[in-house]
């Protein structure tokens, strides 16, 4: 039996769940990332260090040491304040017993107050304050993480389920202020008096000047109101109004000097307004791609960190107003129907930067290196600006289907999909080829296909040379950062990349070969792409299609058949035929390297395997796979189990059809939907790295040259270890379990021959099994040696038991 393997998450981690906060120099942004605290370098982006170790539940609040610039304090849904050295360090930690939502601190002439926002019920908050000088260390070493003693709680006020979760401080008025939809809350820590002020809108953020007894709010229609003498105890402020916003107001932030407020929406626009006795006048940074959920200023007013829906921090210029990079791993895919599937388009792998090819943002696609946590390349698909659902409810934007990558990368296919209520559904095929010169994808054809039906798969023809004779992903200190120039073997002076063929398969049984062809025009020779042929078979349906290894045979699944084509005459080849009545194909794929002789498909309850040179079923399995994938860098095959009401979790299988021999299980792997899984290649060790060649050698066979990763439906990252370090994953303890999994069992079996697997020779089976046999076409049947014996054998009686 395999060994044990638990999953992990490697990606997905929101790092936007929570506003950023900036060093007190400008030089890091501090981001909250699941139950840690994630590092970057405010100047280029890179990701520096994680302060873990601290909380045991997510972090929900970061605030700086007013009094030392080298101590960040952390809340945390553990109930914990966690006080860091800027080197990640824990100094003090105390348990304040109940969740805490956010956290803040306000210094004043006589003490620092640390406040913390409290949860007490589902719709119940208090905040709540302590003197920060009263953590003090445990007699432990800090090193030891070791809770001090509890400090001295104040409980201030109570109020609803605050927007935002969030608390900010007026250090004007010495004062910490809170919000829930209709009320606002000002506690004044020298009078000690509590103010609630009354909107007349549903408020939506909150933020506090820095310099002078004023704040801001955003509320849900779009307006902005700045209030002053809010803190004198009086219930009525005087306020002003701004309002540009067609939508909710998600964030507003004021500069640190003050002199200007940002605010952000639903319209992905940034709007800075420049504030003056006179009045406010405003100007704009649009189209940022998504949503804004949270605007924050660096000390030193020359960067903004806005954070997206979409699971990215963009960082902003203060000075030319002008995007800079962006912070974030897996981008995040949003989608107005929560029924609807977010990544359509699953994993790709992308061979040639260890990378994944995957759904981004709207109408785009992201290149995500799965081994540093970095989307690395964004590529705009559809051409479209984003639209604010809720002002186009009736225009949904259009959507990436399908997603192929050639093996070498060079070449790139995408189907987008756009369907709208009252109008023809669209259907566009673009094919792009990668610029050695550029270092982007461009688009060479564009191909309508709203006349034909649904497209239902898009493949690239694999060559066995193009990975072999291509580089190394990774080397030459490459680490998936840089651009993607690393394909030297073709010609980068004509940057012509070889002849590549793609297939396409349609809902009305129709599948087309496409190739790469050169064209002469006026200014000099392009390569575009042109239909090369055009196939049905007998009008069934298709369900699904796979290359083989080395690109010579097409198979395409019509619903109980497996028809195999030569690419190059387009001949059948041969046919083959479920073994099992009313069973549909889903999932089609062959193996790879020792395993090249085998295809293996899925229906709704079965994985069946064909070896192709005996031309026979060698085993089927009864099992519902979500995911079937292969490795192309060695010959072993995940499969990936459907979630049922019966089995809500699924597990995650690695096997060698070859040897029949099981490398990995992990059951259950993963509590939500799989919609992805794929191999992508470990990147290789430079010449001088002896200790990571050595440490890719104490890995299990199957993760020596590729890793598996695949993705759930709340868009998380999972990859497999070894379950002795569970410690590194995310996933809540569940129940072990040593029983084996169906589809283990039978692979693990002794016998080096299996058998074809036929319905039982029960009463009730024999006259099926006969039916099957007489109506199977005779062309999609295997030889009558290998039929006749299951044939007689459905025709014989079973001898009764009590004869001798």
């Amino acid at each position: 039996m395999g060994e044990e393997y638990v999953a992990c998450v490697r990606g997905g981690q929101s790092v936007t769940a929570r506003p950023p906060v900036f060093s007190a120099n400008s030089q890091h942004v501090y981001c909250c990332c699941g139950t840690t605290v994630r590092v970057y370098s405010a100047k280029s982006g890179r990701f520096v260090r994680t302060f873990s170790g601290g909380h045991v539940g997510f972090v929900t609040g970061i605030a700086l040491n007013p009094r030392n610039c080298f101590q960040v304090i952390t809340s945390g849904e553990d109930g914990n304040v966690v006080v860091w050295d800027t080197e990640g360090g824990i100094l003090k930690t105390a348990n304040l017993g109940e969740s805490l939502a956010d956290v803040a601190l306000l210094s004043t002439s006589q003490r620092d107050h640390v406040f913390c926002l409290q949860k007490k019920s589902t719709d119940d908050y208090s905040v709540i304050s302590f003197d920060l000088a009263s953590l003090t260390l445990s007699a432990a070493s800090p090193s030891d993480k070791k809770l001090s003693s509890a400090p001295k709680v104040r409980h201030l006020f109570e109020m609803p389920e605050p927007r935002q979760h969030r608390l900010v401080v007026n250090n004007t008025t010495s004062s910490v202020i809170a919000c829930s939809r209709r009320k606002i809350f000002v506690w004044n820590c020298n009078q000690r008096q509590l103010t609630k002020l009354q909107p007349q809108f549903t408020v939506t953020c909150l933020a506090s000047h820095p310099t002078q007894a004023c704040i801001a709010t955003g509320c849900a229609g779009g307006q902005i109101k700045i209030w002053y003498k809010f803190a004198d105890g009086s219930d009525q402020a005087e306020s002003i109004q701004l309002h540009w916003h067609a939508n909710a107001v998600t964030d507003i932030a004021f500069t640190h000097d003050g002199a200007y407020l940002m605010s952000g929406g639903e319209e992905s626009v940034l709007v800075i307004w420049q504030l003056s006795n006179s009045g406010a006048t405003r100007n704009f940074l649009p189209r940022l791609g998504a949503p804004l959920k949270y605007i924050t200023s660096s000390p030193t007013d020359e960067l903004t960190a806005i954070c997206h829906s979409d699971n990215v921090v963009r960082m902003v210029s203060g000075i030319s107003c002008t995007p800079l990079y962006a912070i974030g791993g897996l981008l995040k895919v949003s989608s107005g129907d929560r029924k609807s599937n977010r990544l359509p388009a699953g994993l790709v792998t992308h061979h040639a930067q260890s990378a994944l090819v995957l759904n981004g943002s709207a109408g785009m696609l992201q290149f995500y290196n799965p081994f540093a946590d970095k989307s690395f390349f964004d590529l705009d698909i559809v051409c479209n600006n984003y639209i604010s659902p809720s002002l186009e409810k009736s225009a949904p934007f259009p959507a990436v289907n399908l997603v192929a990558l050639s093996d070498d990368g060079l070449w790139l296919a995408t189907v987008e999909f756009w369907e709208r209520s009252g109008f023809s559904q669209e259907q566009r095929l673009k094919f792009w080829r990668f610029s050695l010169k550029s270092g982007q994808f461009k688009q060479v054809s564009c191909i309508d296909q709203s006349l034909c039906s649904p497209i239902t798969s898009l493949h690239f023809q694999p060559r066995s040379n193009e990975l072999e004779g291509s580089p190394d992903p990774g080397s030459n200190g490459h680490d998936g950062d840089e651009p993607m120039d690393v394909l030297e073997e073709h010609d980068a002076a004509h940057d012509t990349p070889t002849r590549a063929l793609c297939v396409t398969s349609y809902q009305d049984g129709v599948y087309k070969l496409w190739s790469s062809v050169a064209v002469d025009t006026s200014h000099g020779v392009n390569v575009s792409w042109k239909c090369w042929s055009s196939t049905h078979h007998r009008h069934e349906a298709i369900a699904a299609t796979a290359f083989s290894a080395d690109g010579s045979l097409l198979a395409v699944a019509y619903s109980r058949l497996v028809v195999l084509w030569d690419v190059e005459t387009g001949a059948l080849r041969t046919t083959l035929i479920v073994p099992h009545a009313d069973e549909a194909i889903r999932l089609l794929t062959f193996g790879c390297q020792a395993s090249s002789r085998y295809l293996l498909a899925s229906t709704y309850q079965y994985l069946i395997t064909w070896d192709l040179i005996e031309a026979r079923v060698v085993s089927t399995v009864q099992t519902s796979l979500a995911v079937l994938t292969a490795d192309r860098h060695s010959p072993y095959i995940a499969a990936v189990s459907r979630a049922t009401a019966a089995q809500p979790h699924t597990s995650v299988l690695v096997f060698n059809p070859a040897k029949k021999h099981v490398a990995c299980q992990a059951q259950p792997a993963c509590k939500r939907a799989v919609v992805g899984a794929a191999f992508v290649p470990r990147p290789q060790p430079s010449g001088d790295d002896a200790s990571a060649a050595d440490k890719t050698k104490q890995l299990a066979a199957w993760r020596r040259k590729s890793e598996l990763f695949f993705i759930s439906d709340n868009q998380k990252l999972y990859y497999m270890r070894p379950s002795e370090e569970r410690e590194e994953t995310f996933e809540e303890e569940e129940e072990e379990t040593d029983k084996p999994s169906l589809l283990a069992k039978f692979i693990e079996e002794k016998s080096e021959t299996v058998k074809p697997v036929w319905p039982s020779q029960e009463s009730g089976q024999r006259q099926l099994t006969a039916h099957n046999l007489l109506s199977a076409p005779a062309h999609t049947l295997p030889s009558m040696k290998v039929l006749c014996n299951t044939f007689l054998q459905s025709l014989i009686l079973p001898k009764p038991a009590d004869e001798s």
